[in-house]
């Protein structure tokens, strides 16, 4: 909100729509209570944790986290080529779709776990399909 009332343009609509000022001043006076109550910021895996979902936090974030920031493992990808007997140093390698099978069929399946879960909470009858499809895929 704050940035929508900058002038940003990419958010302009949000803007023009929503009463942002009144918004930022409610808003910030939450913060300023919470803060007088001993509330505090959380990192990001303490919010997980919190959340019950350390697992898919390990089994998903990580990955994609690692994939799209610097992490050893993307950097290594980017920038190694393994040779016959050595490694190359490469600027901009080029990825092939190989290099990206074991981080699509992790979000596959939790996808579909999700979906499963998503369908069994609302009771509705498409459960049993995604569960299907959760088995057929499955690797050992």
């Amino acid at each position: 909100m704050i940035a929508a009332k900058s002038g940003n343009p990419y958010l302009q609509t949000i803007a023009e729509r929503y009463e942002t000022t009144e918004f930022i001043r409610q808003h910030s006076q939450k913060i300023t209570e919470l803060k007088e109550k001993g509330a505090k910021l959380l990192e990001a895996k303490e919010k997980i944790s919190l959340a019950g979902m350390s697992d898919e936090y390990r089994a998903l974030f990580v990955i994609l986290n690692d994939t799209t920031h610097t992490g050893l493992r993307a950097l290594g990808k980017r920038h190694f080529r393994k040779k016959s007997d050595s490694f190359e140093l490469v600027a901009f390698a080029e990825l092939g779709p190989d290099d990206f099978i074991a981080s699509m069929q992790s979000s596959y399946d939790l996808a579909l776990r999700a979906s499963v879960e998503v369908h069994d909470y609302f009771e509705t009858p498409y459960g049993d399909h995604f569960r299907k499809l959760t088995e057929a895929s499955f690797i050992d």
